[in-house]
């Protein structure tokens, strides 16, 4: 009989059965222990050219790090990334939150403030700055507002959202007249989170993907003309397949080394 590493070894002799339905041809090695609890699994198919790695931490979630999605453990709530910010930092955006609420202009000072000392919130902040010169009436703030570059920065808002689905949701903000100049925005954000850009949980992605289709149906006027995501499909079948798979040896989730 031969052993794995025999048939890791052989990868490249694989070849894609015949047939005209779904068809594959590799290998899988599912449930590696690590002592730290996590158990890490990777599915191989060279001769299709595919592979799927996640991994199940200890406590039942799963992780897809390629596609930064992740399906919280069974029966269980979803902690969701909740950034830590210092006892200064938390009153320093309270403050320019509030202030932004009533409409003062204390709050663009604030918000300069937040730029300058914290530099996860420095995009959020830039985003506000820019908000607030087009809601004063200034309308060449609509070339910094719709900008896709808005779409490639990192930056979160105070509770972990990334600033370019923010972006994006200001589409809701214009006039209808000035909507389709957020296509390009809204357009390259669906395509960075569909890549992968962002970690959000399978139902965040499910919800974000169908919240960008409708701005962008609503922009660009053509109702249900953008295509459903189908990578959200294939994650969800992955994640069945790989409950299926580590339920199959819950002997290698309990005796870890």
């Amino acid at each position: 009989m031969k052993e794995p590493r025999d048939f890791a070894r052989c990868i490249s002799q694989f070849t894609i059965p015949d047939g005209t339905g779904d068809r594959f041809s590799g290998y899988a090695v599912i449930g590696l222990p690590f002592s730290s609890g996590h158990v890490l699994a990777h599915r191989g198919f060279a001769a299709s050219r595919s592979y799927t790695v996640f991994v199940l931490e200890l406590g039942g979630r799963l992780v897809f790090p390629q596609g930064k999605t992740y399906f919280p453990g069974p029966g269980k709530p979803d902690h969701h990334f909740d950034p830590q910010w210092s006892a200064a930092t938390a009153q320093l955006f309270e403050r320019a939150q509030t202030a932004d609420q009533r409409k003062a202009a204390e709050a663009s000072s604030l918000f300069q403030e937040i730029r300058k000392k914290e530099s996860r919130l420095r995009a959020w902040a830039e985003l506000a700055l820019v908000r607030r010169q087009f809601e004063s009436g200034d309308t060449s703030a609509l070339v910094n507002l719709t900008s896709p570059s808005w779409s490639r920065v990192d930056g979160l808002t105070p509770n972990g959202l990334p600033v370019a689905l923010l972006a994006a949701a200001h589409v809701e903000d214009v006039p209808a007249a000035q909507r389709p100049r957020f296509v390009p925005l809204l357009q390259a954000t669906l395509d960075g989170l569909r890549a992968g850009r962002w970690l959000c949980s399978f139902e965040e992605r499910r919800f974000y993907d169908g919240e960008l289709r409708r701005l962008l149906e609503l922009a660009s006027a053509r109702p249900g003309s953008i295509e459903v995501s189908s990578e959200l499909a294939r994650l969800q079948i992955c994640s069945h397949l790989a409950t299926l798979g580590t339920e199959a040896y819950p002997d290698k989730q309990e005796n870890r080394p």
